[in-house]
């Protein structure tokens, strides 16, 4: 019998970016009407352009006064933690911080692009679209700069309304949390504490995992130990424990598996205790990497899948 099919199956105990020089040359009047109407065109050009670089500077630092704003107020608000969960669960490429721009911009946004993006893929904006300023990285002369960059909501397009709500195999959900795992599993028909779950062991390096329990059972407790797995070089700790909680939720809530018995009413002193907006989203970029090394793996064990289907499948 499969790993899979062991888990699967019911146990006994069932209940996430010139001038002209002369060189000599005779200058008419025509040549020097032209070099002042080009040193002027080269000054409004500079003028422009500075004035260009000041806005950006201005939105730049806008954008950065909206993350720390929203970084202390995450990290005090239970609700409020619970929503920039939300928005990074379906943004798990962006930053911390834009996230958190996001959540105070438009928190119910589900899919964004810029402009030239949606263009791309046959997509047009709305007359007058709402934007959202992020920061996108870019890399120059070896150093990375954030420049601040105008996203819209696929709300603002005229694209049909797409559904939140994806259904996903429990089989091949499964499967794709599975297989990269780096640890042992067992299956066992109860953990060694007497409970129905799965349980990393770090003394033992073996995931227990028990069969037969339901789709939310499963899934919940799976994707937390498969945090702790994530962040197995890291002490045992509360926040350690909070940090694969919250890695759970974002998982659960991206794959489509219920979330309603999580509760982030406490939220942890080394979070709460935090008075620097730099220190809050240090603690959350943590939870955000962890969750985006396993939700990566997930993501490409579908879309491998997807491919093999399509190669296999012949044309009609």
């Amino acid at each position: 019998m499969s790993e899979i099919d062991e888990i699967l199956e019911t146990s006994n105990y069932t209940n996430d970016y010139s001038s002209t020089k002369s060189k000599g040359k005779y200058t008419t009047n025509k040549d020097y009407k032209s070099n002042v109407s080009n040193n002027k065109s080269k000054s409004n050009w500079k003028e422009s352009k500075n004035k260009w670089k000041e806005q950006q500077n201005q939105i730049r630092q806008e954008i950065y006064d909206t993350m720390d704003r929203m970084a202390k107020i995450v990290g005090n608000d239970s609700q409020k933690f619970q929503k920039y969960l939300d928005i990074q669960s379906r943004f798990s490429k962006y930053s911390v911080g834009n996230c958190l721009v996001i959540l105070e911009k438009a928190p119910n946004t589900t899919r964004i692009k810029d402009e030239s993006s949606w263009n791309e893929i046959g997509v047009e904006l709305i007359k007058n679209p709402k934007s959202i300023k992020i920061l996108e990285p870019n890399k120059a002369n070896g150093k990375i700069y954030y420049n601040p960059k105008e996203v819209y909501d696929i709300t603002q397009t005229n694209a049909p309304k797409e559904s939140m709500i994806k259904e996903y195999n429990t089989r091949k959900l499964l499967e794709a949390t599975l297989k990269d795992c780096e640890v042992p599993r067992v299956s066992v028909d109860k953990l060694p504490n007497g409970t129905l779950g799965s349980e990393f062991s770090k003394d033992e390096n073996v995931l227990y995992v028990c069969k037969g329990m339901n789709k939310e059972l499963l899934f919940q407790t799976l994707f937390q130990e498969i945090g702790n797995i994530e962040m197995r070089q890291e002490e045992n700790s509360d926040i350690k424990s909070f940090r694969s909680y919250c890695i759970s939720y974002m998982l659960c809530k991206k794959y489509g598996i219920d979330v309603s018995n999580f509760d982030f009413t406490n939220l942890p002193e080394e979070i709460t205790s935090k008075n620097d907006a730099k220190g809050i989203r240090g603690e959350l970029n943590i939870i955000r990497s962890n969750f985006e090394n396993i939700d990566t793996r997930i993501y490409n064990y579908f879309e491998m899948n997807s491919k093999e289907k399509n190669k296999k499948d012949p044309e009609r």
